[in-house]
């Protein structure tokens, strides 16, 4: 977790180390195999978003807050893909950031807010 405070402190958007972690904590959450894996893989990309939420300003949230961005851009990728277990670990995700959500709902925006609502309803069946 400590790892997740270190990089989630990036000023530029798709930094290299946070688009790596990110994408290893998402590898993880769609494991079709592994569920201890998902769910913690789950508690990761919750402490991703309160720490991005927690390390961005006020001003720079209204701006544009990156790791945000960033990480709702890639669940919502998974949220319409073909792969069961990628539609799954989208709404994985998004069960365990939904607090988190809440706080940071201005920072993305009324539509983006309504699309991935809209995917979240797919069915998710596996």
């Amino acid at each position: 977790m400590q790892l997740i405070h270190w990089f989630t402190n990036n000023k530029k958007f798709e930094s290299q180390d946070t688009v790596a972690l990110l994408e290893t904590i998402l590898d993880g959450i769609v494991d079709p195999i592994d569920s201890t894996l998902r769910d913690f893989c789950g508690r990761c990309i919750r402490e991703f978003l309160r720490w991005s939420i927690k390390q961005t300003t006020p001003q720079q949230q209204e701006k544009s807050s990156v790791n945000t961005k960033s990480l709702f851009k890639r669940l919502y990728s998974f949220a319409l893909h073909p792969n069961a277990f990628k539609r799954l670990g989208a709404s994985l995700a998004f069960n365990n950031i939904y607090r988190e959500f809440r706080l940071v709902n201005h920072m993305i925006g009324e539509s983006c807010t309504f699309e991935f609502w809209r995917s979240e309803s797919i069915d998710t069946t596996v």
